[in-house]
């Protein structure tokens, strides 16, 4: 009789923890990554000294210069295509915003090529990988 009690004391004990297990919450998104390549309009070789630069932009006011959510620098050497994976804070990106990604490329210095249209991006992860179009600077 006592181990009978025993028994269903602890199978009570279990479910009564079973019913009141925490919720899980879902993790919090620290950054997200927005990937593609850079072309360049003339396909040359670039440098070895080449960078490449790749911003996200905020360009939702028309009066204020765009504001920079995030930006990555990597070699350019070789030829095109050149890869970009951007690393981005969500909490930086406000909703209901207007966002851009451009690219420029860089050697010794001196602007080398550039986009011509910054591209337009929703950042839902609808979309991707970006393909972003450089011209040469003049």
């Amino acid at each position: 009789m006592r181990t009978l009690r025993l028994l269903l004391g602890a199978a009570t004990a279990l479910w009564w923890a079973g019913c009141t297990t925490p919720k899980k919450t879902p993790p919090v998104v620290d950054q997200l990554t927005l990937a593609g390549h850079v072309l360049t309009t003339d396909n040359s070789a670039l440098p070895d000294d080449a960078v490449l630069t790749v911003r996200l932009l905020d360009v939702s006011s028309p009066d204020d210069p765009a504001g920079v959510v995030a930006e990555q620098s990597t070699s350019a050497s070789g030829r095109p295509p050149i890869g970009f994976m951007l690393r981005y804070r969500p909490a930086e990106a406000e909703r209901g915003h207007r966002f851009v990604l451009d690219a420029r490329i860089e050697s010794m210095g001196k602007l080398r090529y550039y986009s011509l249209k910054p591209q337009p991006v929703k950042l839902d992860g609808t979309e991707g990988p970006h393909e972003l179009l450089v011209a040469p600077a003049k």
